[in-house]
């Protein structure tokens, strides 16, 4: 009931302010209602009677948030000044702070790339000096060739005439008689009439009766209950490997940062998931906490899981950084809004998982319709 009475309290007192044109922001006004809900609490603990005391440490807590809200407020007022006068449009904190931390990433890499540079250089002045201190080389002298004796004469060699073969005839002998060859007669064959048995009565073939065939009827088996394959589950961002180990071995916000910010620009959407998540919960007081939740939750939207990164954004209410920055808190709170009317809509299509960039187009336009309203109540 109180945070309804000051809800209606704070926009009245804006419309007001406005009417007579008086520079007061919305946020400015957040912030004192936040700070009225703190004071209420602690004068509550300090002391639950109303004495002196507690009206003292309420005048000394009021007077406090009233310097805090109007500095804040002479801030922002300051700010939308001179985005003015620069012709700009007044840019919004949380945007302001990711330009800021694309900058300082920028920088980061190009520090490295000029030290890289640096190395290099120097490696090759090095390595010129070292060229340039090694001792000229001593020339050797060339071996005098001594000249080669003149070959001695070979003597000639006499050829001393073979001596010649004398060739006898040969005498063949004269041939004698050829004795005549005796050729003996061959001996008679006499040829035996072959007998052939008479023929006898041929047996008739004896014909079996063939064996009746008896058809036994086919029972059909009846139908059992059809079992459905059981759906395979969906694809989830899973960690191929276990990357704990070079997590712990980083020792600074900046290397995770860098490392988290390779993997997403490789596509490794679950190690990217992991080296976010680790550096938020070993720096969740780091004033770029609110970037890694910004990181964490756009990777599940990209992989269709809007519950994870709707229970991102309201887990990053407690962070500090957020705390202190009722501008921040309340785009973080649209944010969770709009991720509600999303995965709403996609629930009632039947499609609640699908990736963010695939969201057709008649769908988008109903998101948009239904969160428009409801930021509008």
């Amino acid at each position: 009931m109180t945070a309804i009475v000051m809800t209606v309290a704070i926009l009245a007192i804006y419309k007001i302010s406005n009417m007579f044109q008086m520079q007061l922001r919305l946020s400015s006004l957040v912030f004192c209602g936040i700070f009225a809900l703190l004071i209420n609490f602690l004068s509550i603990t300090v002391s639950p009677f109303l004495d002196q005391y507690r009206f003292i440490v309420l005048g000394v807590m009021i007077f406090a948030a009233a310097v805090v809200s109007t500095l804040y407020n002479s801030y922002m007022i300051r700010r939308r000044a001179k985005a003015e006068a620069r012709g700009e449009e007044p840019v919004p904190l949380l945007t302001e702070f990711a330009n800021h931390f694309r900058e300082r990433q920028k920088a980061r890499k190009a520090a490295k790339e000029a030290a890289l540079a640096a190395a290099a250089t120097e490696a090759e002045t090095k390595a010129a000096m070292e060229m340039a201190m090694e001792p000229e080389p001593i020339p050797v002298p060339e071996p005098v060739m001594e000249s080669e004796p003149e070959p001695m004469p070979v003597p000639e060699q006499v050829i001393e005439p073979e001596p010649e073969v004398v060739l006898e005839p040969i005498i063949e002998p004269e041939p004698g008689p050829v004795p005549e060859q005796v050729i003996e007669p061959e001996p008679e064959v006499v040829l035996e009439p072959v007998i052939e048995p008479e023929p006898g009565p041929v047996p008739e073939p004896v014909i079996e009766p063939e064996p009746e065939v008896v058809l036994e009827p086919v029972i059909e088996p009846e139908p059992g209950p059809v079992i459905e394959p059981e759906p395979e589950p969906a694809v989830d961002v899973a960690l191929e490997d276990d990357i704990s180990d070079k997590l712990a071995a980083l020792t600074n916000m900046d290397d995770l940062l860098d490392y988290a910010f390779e993997l997403k620009g490789n596509a490794d959407w679950g190690k990217a998931l992991q080296a976010y998540e680790y550096a938020l919960k070993e720096y969740p007081d780091d004033a770029y906490a609110p970037m890694l939740v910004i990181e964490i939750c756009n990777i599940h939207k990209d992989n269709g899981h809007y519950p994870e990164a709707i229970q991102s954004f309201k887990d990053a209410l407690s962070l500090p950084a957020i705390v202190e920055s009722p501008d921040m808190a309340a785009e973080f709170e649209d944010s969770i809004m709009y991720l509600e009317t999303v995965y709403s809509v996609l629930q009632e299509e039947g499609q609640d998982t699908i990736p963010f960039y695939d969201i057709p187009k008649d769908y988008m336009s109903k998101i948009e319709s239904i969160y428009n309203n409801r930021k509008s109540r």
